[in-house]
């Protein structure tokens, strides 16, 4: 138990990390955040980013509901689930940004 209460406080320091370091990257590379959306990459990068929200919304759940209903139940089976659907919508991130990054490229906006 110890050992998903640490995964998930080392956890919540890397992703918003990378929340950050993600929006210095946009902000870089386009100039203007709403004006990519008008671009091909910028759209495949609001279907990545929706597919994070969604990543992260399973972690939450996973922190704050099923972490400690595994420390009353020691049921881990919701736990286990809701981890392959992160593991699901990881891997779907990375389909995403390997297809944009492959055939679409930024342009300098304003």
């Amino acid at each position: 138990m110890r050992t998903v209460e640490r995964f998930g406080q080392a956890a919540l320091v890397v992703v918003g990390l990378l929340v950050v370091a993600g929006v210095v990257i946009l902000v870089i590379l386009a100039g203007d955040p709403i004006a990519v959306l008008t671009q091909p990459w910028g759209q495949f990068l609001t279907l990545k980013l929706a597919v994070v929200a969604l990543l992260l919304g399973l972690a939450g759940l996973n922190k704050l509901r099923l972490t400690p209903a595994l420390a009353q139940t020691g049921n881990a089976g919701p736990l286990r689930a809701s981890i392959r659907w992160e593991v699901a919508a990881f891997l779907v991130i990375l389909l995403v940004t390997a297809t944009f990054t492959s055939t679409v490229a930024p342009e300098h906006v304003g």
